[in-house]
């Protein structure tokens, strides 16, 4: 973290002596020079300890730093400063809080948040300077505690400074993993750059274009740097092995695969999310001693191709027992023997249009500068600009609690029409708990950043300088995300009859019945 560069005079009478010792067989073919030559001077650079502002020439104390240049990052197709820094050493590893992982986990600084963790010991004991100075958290939900390194493109920076050690009595405890300063560009010149990235397959597409611009002279510079960046989303369907979640269960003797085969595909059965089975709780057993229910089946399932019917059977109900479960046509009990279970949906295009890595949209504006308003005094500035939109897709399960249509739970006994009308061909005694699925799951997060610096440095007097600076960030972060009310659900648990005429019991709204044991509201 090299930052102040002065110039030291030191002499240097032993790598003359040095030098002479190495050849001493010259000195018998020379004649004696008895002029004295000028020692000339080594220039040695001082450096200041960035966050203790401590000038020293650097000698008494070896600090361990990794450096990274961003230009060779970029050649090698390294697109954002995150994504660069989970190549140093000191981090690689360790589990880093990436876009992906906030589709499948919560994380610090909410969906699509990108921070670094050095050593593992997590991102609020990681302290982020830019240009050697603080920078302010950004993100929603969670700890927005830590800098999100989607703030600032990598087209602005010229390189990483990591300091490996502990730093915490310099800095404070959110220095105990170490220290990553990011210098950024100076000097003349511009250039636009912009990169597409294709994958083989379709979906993770990204795309990156970049404009900076910079000049330079004797009294100051300045450089202004604008980035759009564009991920696109990756979906579970976008790659054949992420499809369908298989057992890969084989055989101990033979080693062969012992993956149940859906008939109905011809193909390993997928395993992902039971869906759109009415779970039955059946009681005819306590009045007649037996039951219709085949072997310890408690999941009914729809016929939604006209296949069902040709793998299992429906339900044989005695029409004199009014007892035993009924269903109406198309549902069949399933999951009680090897055959059923092999038809079992596991499976639902939902499950393909969920996220794997998000999509997420940024652009970014950073300005930098700084004028020598005297000979021993500089004043200069940073603007920080960004705004992200992360969009996230998924799926989720719900399920309520419902009376069939002729089951008097009260009096527990079968009695026509003491059930529930809405369950019309259900019947005997039981109760059911439909699982729909919906694809009403998702999130979408934007967030704006602003970052605003301006100081004045220069020097006191040749071993006294200062360095004020003024600095105002902000994050403002707005995230919506599709949910299901409780009381929507759990108001028409047991219901005896529609509950419509009746408000929600927390929001106050009109209730509207589900229909919950339709074949299209069970799969969504």
């Amino acid at each position: 973290m090299i930052k102040n560069i002065q110039p030291l005079s030191r002499r240097k009478p032993l790598a003359i002596l040095i030098s002479a010792l190495l050849v001493p067989h010259l000195a018998y073919s020379q004649e004696t020079d008895t002029s004295t030559e000028n020692e000339a001077d080594e220039s040695v650079e001082k450096i200041s300890v960035v966050g203790s502002r401590i000038r020293n020439d650097g000698f008494d104390r070896a600090l361990p730093v990794e450096v990274i240049m961003a230009d060779d990052a970029i050649s090698q197709g390294i697109g954002d400063v995150a994504e660069l820094l989970r190549y140093s050493t000191v981090a690689a590893g360790s589990p880093q809080a990436t876009a992906a992982l906030s589709t499948a986990f919560i994380q610090e600084g909410g969906p699509g948040a990108e921070t670094v963790s050095l050593r593992g010991l997590g991102a609020n004991r990681t302290l982020v300077l830019l240009n050697g100075r603080r920078v302010g958290p950004a993100g929603t939900r969670g700890q927005v505690s830590s800098f999100d390194f989607n703030v600032l493109p990598l087209s602005a920076v010229e390189r990483l400074e990591i300091l490996k050690d502990g730093a915490s009595s310099i800095y404070g405890s959110d220095a105990v993993a170490g220290v990553v300063n990011i210098i950024t560009k100076k000097g003349d010149g511009g250039n636009i750059d912009a990169s597409y990235t294709q994958p083989v397959e379709s979906g993770g597409e990204a795309f990156r274009v970049n404009a900076t611009y910079g000049a330079a002279n004797d009294k100051g510079s300045f450089r202004v740097t604008a980035d759009y960046n564009l991920q696109k989303e990756l979906a579970k369907g976008d790659r054949e092995y992420f499809r369908c979640g298989q057992r890969y269960a084989f055989d101990a003797e033979t080693g062969e695969r012992a993956d149940l085969i859906d008939p109905r595909t011809g193909d390993y059965q997928c395993r992902d999310l039971l869906w759109g089975h009415v779970w039955l709780y059946d009681y005819q057993d306590i009045f007649t001693g037996d039951t219709n229910r085949p072997g310890s089946a408690n999941l009914i399932q729809y016929d939604y191709d006209g296949q069902l019917g040709n793998y299992v059977p429906p339900y044989m109900v005695d029409p004199n027992n009014p007892y035993h479960t009924g269903t109406p046509d198309g549902w069949y009990p399933v999951g009680y023997d090897s055959a059923s279970d092999a038809v079992l949906d596991y499976q639902h295009p939902f499950f393909d249009l969920t996220s794997l890595v998000p999509r997420n949209e940024r652009a970014t504006a950073f300005a930098s500068g700084e004028y020598q308003v005297t000979d021993t005094m500089m004043v200069y500035g940073e603007a920080l600009l960004n705004r992200r939109k992360t969009t996230i897709n998924g799926y989720r399960q719900y399920w309520g609690y419902i009376y069939n249509s002729n089951f008097d739970f009260a009096n527990f006994d079968v009695v026509d029409g003491a059930g529930n009308p809405l369950s019309a061909g259900w019947t005997g005694a039981n109760w059911l708990s439909p699982t729909p699925i919906t694809d009403h799951s998702g999130s979408v997060t934007e967030v704006d950043y602003h970052r605003f610096v301006v100081g004045l440095t220069g020097d006191i007097t040749d071993t006294w300088y200062f360095d004020m600076s003024y600095q105002y960030s902000k994050s403002d972060g707005d995230y919506t995300t599709k949910i299901i009310y409780d009381d929507a659900i759990s108001d028409q648990n047991f219901l005896a009859g529609s509950c419509e005429g009746t408000t929600t019991s927390v929001r106050g709204v009109d209730c509207i019945d589900i229909p919950w044991l339709s074949p299209a509201t069970m799969r969504g």
